[in-house]
């Protein structure tokens, strides 16, 4: 495994700002520090913590959360920085039976919930990274859900691998949202007696990320974005901006 320092922003009112930066591909090239950033919900920041995104670099805001959530904290974004709206799950009740079946598999099974959001959304999940990677050439490109872990995690899995980064750094990478917030989490479980079956739901097991890692391994990730309308020519931009030789 190789080992980096955790390259965290450290803001008041979001607690899981970090670099993708620093990971070894299996090509030998490294992601690129200051172009990748994952990020739990930026609704809460202020004026100075939105100067310290802009002094990062951060030129694009991806919200991957849904429509109901993005309007009930809205995120007050300042120039020059760009926001673009691209939730990786549909939120219409009239989509049955694969929104039933997702909201239950979260319920009972996070990793069953990360495989269901993969099958079920790869036209969401292309029109993200499409965003993503057109961004990339204002600038470094920040993207985000409401914790920073499941939405999220699942979308910076599909880069990490599209770019060659190693299972076991991307398993690594997803655990630090539990080690950045399980203080918060505990406080809350202590809050909420009789709740005691949604803390697994809450936390980031590497078991979790392992499972999806194996199902994005049996789709052939590349056939899987291709099919989904992602073109060859998109996933080599992704690499150009992302990746170094140092």
């Amino acid at each position: 495994m190789s080992v980096y320092p955790i390259r965290r922003l450290r803001l008041q009112h979001a607690f899981n700002v970090r670099d993708l930066g620093g990971y070894e591909t299996r090509d030998g090239s490294y992601t690129r520090w200051n172009v990748l950033y994952r990020a739990d919900s930026l609704s809460g920041l202020d004026d100075e913590e939105w100067n310290i995104l802009k002094a990062a670099g951060i030129r694009t805001i991806i919200d991957l959360r849904s429509k109901s959530e993005a309007q009930e904290q809205p995120e007050q974004v300042p120039e020059p920085i760009r926001y673009y709206h691209c939730p990786l799950q549909e939120e219409q009740i009239s989509m049955g039976d694969i929104e039933a079946s997702a909201l239950a598999a979260f319920t009972q099974s996070l990793e069953e919930g990360y495989r269901l959001m993969v099958k079920n959304n790869g036209s969401l999940i292309v029109a993200a990274l499409r965003t993503l990677i057109r961004g990339l050439s204002q600038g470094a490109v920040l993207f985000h859900c409401t914790a920073g872990k499941d939405r999220t995690g699942t979308l910076a899995a599909l880069l990490l691998t599209c770019l060659g980064v190693s299972e076991e750094d991307i398993t690594a990478d997803y655990q630090i949202s539990y080690t950045l917030n399980h203080r918060g989490i505990n406080r809350m479980m202590e809050k909420m007696p009789g709740m005691e079956h949604m803390f697994p739901m809450l936390k980031s097991d590497p078991e979790t990320m392992t499972s999806l890692l194996n199902y994005i391994r049996e789709l052939n990730l590349n056939d899987y974005l291709l099919h989904n309308g992602l073109t060859s020519e998109e996933l080599e931009q992704l690499k150009k901006h992302c990746l170094t030789q140092r």
